[in-house]
């Protein structure tokens, strides 16, 4: 009699790993943060700066880049950037802090100049019970 509980609670315990490593991420998703990407817009203005050349003051103009995020997103000049990693049993999204360079806000959107490229994902919604390498599940808003 021990043998067959013994037996039916192997076999069990076997079933619920291979369940669990088959639907770990439908399972892990009912337990991480909820999180949805912002949408980034990109833009450039040129900008007039003075050099002295040959004891001569010239005015030259360049272009600059930069990305704006809604100001939700940032928070003292730091974003969370969501990231895709890649593991041998599966794939999860994993948020990192950054830091990044701001150059001002208007209607509702913050220019981000430096810290952050036009194909990096970032979190919609700066919030403080995020930590650095938490991991989420990221959730696409209905249009």
């Amino acid at each position: 009699m021990k043998r067959k509980i013994l037996f039916v609670l192997t076999v069990l315990f076997f079933a619920i790993m291979l369940a669990g490593t088959f639907f770990h991420q439908k399972i892990d998703s009912f337990f991480r943060p909820k999180v949805q990407i912002a949408v980034m817009e990109s833009g450039s203005e040129y900008v007039s700066f003075w050099k002295t050349v040959d004891g001569k003051e010239t005015e030259y103009m360049r272009e600059e880049s930069y990305l704006l995020l809604p100001a939700q997103a940032v928070k003292d000049n730091t974003v969370y950037v969501v990231e895709h990693v890649t593991v041998p049993y599966g794939s999860y999204d994993m948020i990192t802090l950054r830091a990044v360079g701001t150059a001002g806000e208007s209607d509702g959107k913050v220019k981000i100049t430096e810290g952050l490229t036009g194909n990096e994902r970032v979190a919609a919604v700066y919030e403080e019970a995020f930590y650095d390498g938490m991991r989420v599940v990221v959730v696409h808003s209905k249009k």
